[in-house]
């Protein structure tokens, strides 16, 4: 591949500073995944490298440029660069190596994905929104001549093309911004406690609506501690926590009353503080006490019904997701 200077997709400090952190970000691992032989070596990302190829210091990685990249904008320009870092690692984009030190890290494969996507909108753009979707219509879903072959190329395809259309639509803003590009991972983490019957209800629906569920015990350990693994796998686009009243506890003194096991507690406290609140939904089974500090959580009633699917599969919605609800709620 090669190398695709900052410059070649942000001319000006100008525009780059006027980004948002998704589209910097986005451009961002483009150009590092470009950058192989000196932030990029064998794969791997230094962050220590990039500040200096940025700040236009000279640290064994050969020639450098007479001055810097945007010259006496640089220092703003750096600043936010590494703040686009920074949300590479927050969205799971970039994650650490662990067989190096600290400062390298390589692209995961949900930022693999994004790279993938990017190369394809690069192409479909140049290709222009008519001849693709004429392309598309006219191969009714079979390997076509300018988009490619298989359901992920064309489910990309036909994205891209309602995402255009939208930005033809009047009243809608010409440019929407590319930030629409970096989809949310369609991996949900299944926080839970002893009830199995109950993960596993969740786990198929979840599958049935098109979603990978992650559940802690299935994945390998790797020789690392439970909150270890948790972080681990914690590279996902939404979490549902399922409290159930597999515990008792009280103020001192007081009744004792059901409640949900520590460590469901704890990860639904890290899951709001990783993917924020509306991208985390607790499913509460029976009457059991409630964590009291995290207000504004939807707790949703888990019973026998399929009421608690409706209200997973909306806040799913409302999170960015596509629900097919024929699948979805098809078979128990």
């Amino acid at each position: 591949m090669a190398f695709r200077p900052l410059k070649s997709f942000f001319p000006t400090a100008d525009e780059l500073l006027a980004a948002d952190l998704p589209r910097l970000g986005e451009i961002l691992l483009v150009h590092l995944n470009s950058y192989e032989g000196k932030v990029k070596q064998n794969g791997r990302l230094n962050r220590g490298y990039l500040l200096g190829m940025l700040e236009n210091r000279s640290m064994g990685l050969g020639s450098m440029p007479k001055e810097p990249e945007y010259g006496a904008r640089q220092p703003e320009v750096t600043q936010a660069v590494m703040e686009a870092w920074n949300w590479l690692e927050r969205e799971g984009l970039l994650i650490r190596d662990p067989q190096q030190p600290a400062d390298w890290f390589t692209i995961s494969r949900r930022g693999e994905e994004l790279l993938k996507r990017y190369e394809r909108y690069e192409r479909w753009e140049k290709l222009g929104l008519d001849r693709v979707k004429s392309d598309l219509m006219n191969n009714e879903g079979r390997r076509t001549r300018d988009v490619g072959s298989g359901p992920e190329a064309l489910d990309m395809a036909w994205e891209w093309v309602r995402m255009k259309e939208k930005q033809k639509t009047p009243g809608v803003a010409a440019a929407a911004s590319e930030a629409e590009m970096v989809q949310p991972s369609r991996k949900v983490f299944v926080v839970h406690g002893h009830d199995e019957g109950a993960r596993e209800k969740i786990a198929r629906f979840l599958e049935r609506a098109g979603f990978d569920p992650i559940i802690l015990h299935e994945q390998a350990s790797g020789g690392r501690t439970v909150i270890e693994k948790v972080e681990a796998h914690s590279n996902v686009g939404f979490a549902v926590v399922l409290l159930t009243p597999d515990d008792e506890g009280c103020e001192k003194g007081g009744t004792p009353r059901p409640r949900a096991r520590q460590n469901v507690v704890l990860e639904l406290g890290y899951f709001i503080g990783r993917l924020g609140r509306n991208r985390v939904c607790a499913l509460k089974r029976g009457d059991l006490e409630i964590p009291s500090d995290f207000t504004g959580v939807v707790y949703v009633p888990f019973d026998d019904s399929d009421g608690w699917k409706q209200a997973l599969g909306r806040e799913l919605q409302e999170a960015g997701f596509q629900i097919d609800w024929s699948r979805a709620m098809g078979a128990h």
